[in-house]
């Protein structure tokens, strides 16, 4: 996933490989990686869909209410 982030800036892609990256962190148990990231595509990609799954994440993980 970090490819597409790095490599493939522009892509629309790019909200769903920041989702899947903070998925596979946060199964990993880096749950602090998995919050980096979860927080920078919401900020990043604000009306996406992979930005309000993050923000789900993100409640599940008890970091926003």
């Amino acid at each position: 996933y970090q490819l597409v982030i790095t490599k493939y800036k522009d892509s629309r892609r790019v909200p769903e490989a920041m989702l899947m990256q903070g998925l596979c962190y946060e199964r990993l148990g880096r749950k602090d990686e998995a919050v980096k990231v979860y927080t920078s595509l919401m900020k990043s990609f604000t009306d996406s869909t992979a930005a309000l799954q993050a923000t789900q994440a993100l409640k599940r993980l008890n970091i926003i209410k």
